[in-house]
């Protein structure tokens, strides 16, 4: 648990430095080789989604992963299991990740968070918009699925880096291969935004549910706006972005388990362009919206919030019917 870097949104370093010990505690490889064997054994567990803050890929020079990956194929797990982690976008490569597959990963959380170096630099992540792209292309290339956070709206946050946000998003994953999502930064206890956001007169809410406003007044109205049309696409149970996740783990896992079947690639593909069409949309009315706020007509603006709203209610239904037509058809491939 813990994470040595020093990103201005997160708390997580703060948390684990408050007590004595050191800021990232990691336990033997062997020893959780050890434990995935014993409820693989006992458990009939083959799927493991590890929460660590920052899996240990480049900790000691990757030794502790190749120690990892080898006490997996010692204990003859490394083809019978699926895991997914969490880890930063430099620390993807080719090499590494390849070797990573072979043993069980499918699945990679990334910290992407922004889309304008600028953004990357106020969140003191030490990583380049080209960064994030190029460990989401090896990801794809090698056939390892990634979700990601990001937040499209920070304390800096102008019309500008919204629509960058934005754009990044579109070449990101608007071929379908990981469904969008995004948030506001949050002002987390005892971190470098909540410091500074205090210092300005910025914080306001009460413990435990501090906020801030957009030093543009008209993002705020802009990000009520999308957080309220897109509340159900990214935070309902069966909202489009938990359908599509849903989908293409089972996909994955089926890839992984069971003979291939006439029928796999062909919903494979249709999954795919479904999240493809959804996050294009989600794209071009987010633009849409961002006009509205940025716009000289301010009359207008109700009306046209208002239009657009109901839009994403009547496609988010769409979408999510034909996920769940393709989702259906999923869970009736022999097994």
């Amino acid at each position: 648990r813990g994470c040595v870097n020093h990103c201005s949104f997160c708390s997580i370093r703060e948390f684990y430095s408050a007590p004595p010990g050191p800021v990232k505690r990691i336990r033997r490889p062997e020893m959780v080789a050890r434990e995935m064997e014993l409820l693989h054994r006992e458990k009939g567990c083959s799927i493991f989604m590890f929460q660590d803050d920052d899996f240990p890929v480049t900790y000691r020079r990757k030794e502790w992963i190749g120690e990892f990956c080898r006490s997996l194929e010692e204990k003859g797990l490394h083809d019978k299991i699926l895991w997914k982690i969490n880890c930063r976008p430099d620390e993807v490569d080719r090499e590494t990740f390849r070797f990573l597959k072979d043993h069980g990963l499918f699945l990679v959380y990334l910290g992407i968070e922004s889309g304008t170096d600028e953004g990357l630099r106020l969140m003191k992540k030490r990583i380049t918009v080209d960064t994030n792209l190029r460990a989401a292309s090896v990801l794809k290339e090698l056939g390892i699925l990634f979700d990601y956070g990001f937040m499209l709206f920070d304390p800096a946050s102008t019309f500008q880096t919204v629509r960058a946000n934005l754009a990044f998003l579109k070449k990101l994953c608007g071929d379908g291969s990981s469904p969008i999502t995004f948030c506001k930064m949050l002002p987390y206890a005892e971190t470098q935004v909540e410091k500074e956001l205090k210092a300005r007169g910025r914080l306001k809410g009460s413990a435990g549910n501090e906020d801030y406003d957009f030093l543009d007044p008209r993002l705020n109205s802009l990000y009520g706006l999308m957080a309220e049309s897109f509340s159900d696409w990214i935070g309902d149970h069966d909202g489009l972005l938990n359908l599509a996740r849903w989908a293409r783990y089972f996909l994955a896992l089926y890839r992984r388990y069971f003979p291939p079947h006439p029928r796999f690639l062909a919903l494979e593909k249709e999954t795919r362009e479904i999240i493809a069409r959804s996050n294009l949309y989600f794209v071009d009315t987010s633009l849409k919206m961002t006009s509205i706020f940025d716009s000289d007509f301010p009359s207008s603006r109700v009306q046209a919030a208002g239009t657009l709203q109901k839009d994403v209610a009547r496609k988010h239904q769409q979408f999510s019917a034909a996920l769940n037509r393709v989702i259906t058809r999923i869970e009736k491939l022999p097994h």
